[in-house]
């Protein structure tokens, strides 16, 4: 309901507002149905996931540009009309990411650059933190960069993104061999192999709530995230890479075992720091294994359909 609002109350540009409800159990749809009579709903009987969601409103949108935007951020200083302004002026720009905040106003870090193996080994969870304004590594690697200046980027999260509807009639739909994580980046190595650029802007912000899952949720989305980005490596990369990235993964999950399990023995006593160590251990183990199951043998069709999006009633 906040995004909604938000969005009414922060736009001025014209626009039509299309919501996919994916089987929500929450009554959002009958909010949306009931509250915002002049928004286009769309409510599915089962959770097709992320790109598939999106793929249903997309054909029918009528504007210049399509945007992207989950329903947990809150749009601010009329943020959507900036972007608008901005890729009218930047025809070279085929699509638009902004900054994202946390709720508490910090810093969401919410675009990356494409992946390569020797990038993995500095962007990860630890480097950054230790040198967190290196401004050699800044220029190369967005992990370092403090999403202050205007940018041309690789890839930006789904979570708020622009993109002009005369690209995505070039490129086609999101693809929906990612359920959800990966599809954005996916849409984004197309954007740019069609030659357009992908820009950020730091005067455009949104917050970006997030939400907590239960612990089983949590795990199923920590296994799914990996499980789209295997998807991406095997449909764009070379097999070496995604193989190579694979045993780096699981050097990396043995490594965190490790150092969790003697997090959980050095808090004895503490009931919230073992609490929080035992619930990684949890997501590790689980990691460990969905790779060493069936389940984790990743299988990848490399064309996009683009028919669903020409040829959509309106």
């Amino acid at each position: 309901m906040q995004c909604l609002e938000s969005v009414f109350e922060q736009t001025r540009v014209s626009f039509e507002l299309f919501v996919v409800d994916n089987a929500s159990s929450d009554g959002s749809a009958q909010m949306v149905a009931q509250q915002f009579p002049e928004v286009h709903l769309i409510a599915n009987d089962t959770n097709n996931g992320f790109a598939a969601a999106n793929n249903q409103a997309i054909p029918l949108a009528q504007g210049t540009y399509v945007l992207l935007l989950n329903p947990d951020t809150r749009v601010l200083d009329h943020a959507l009309d900036k972007m608008v302004n901005y890729l009218e002026e930047s025809r070279d720009a085929g699509a638009l990411a902004c900054k994202l905040l946390n709720s508490d106003g910090s810093l969401q870090k919410s675009v990356g650059n494409f992946y390569s193996f020797c990038n993995t080994l500095l962007e990860n969870r630890i480097i950054p933190k230790l040198a967190p304004s290196n401004d050699f590594l800044a220029k190369k690697l967005v992990a370092f960069w403090d999403h202050n200046s205007e940018r041309e980027i690789d890839w930006a999260r789904g979570a708020v993104l622009m993109v002009r509807r005369a690209v995505v009639e070039q490129i086609g739909l999101l693809d929906e061999q990612f359920y959800i994580y990966g599809e954005e980046i996916d849409w984004c190595w197309r954007i740019k192999a069609a030659g357009w650029k992908i820009m950020y802007i730091p005067e455009s912000e949104i917050i970006h709530h997030g939400k907590a899952a239960s612990n089983q949720r949590q795990v199923e989305m920590f296994i799914q995230n990996y499980k789209s980005f295997y998807i991406f490596l095997k449909k764009h990369y070379p097999l070496y890479s995604y193989r190579l990235y694979r045993a780096r993964t699981l050097v990396y999950t043995m490594l965190w075992l490790t150092r969790l399990s003697l997090q959980w023995i050095a808090a004895i006593g503490n009931v919230q720091k073992q609490a929080n160590a035992k619930n990684g251990l949890a997501l590790y183990l689980a990691s460990l294994k969905w790779h060493f199951s069936a389940d984790s043998k990743i299988k990848v069709h490399k064309k996009v359909n683009t028919e669903m999006f020409v040829n959509a009633d309106v």
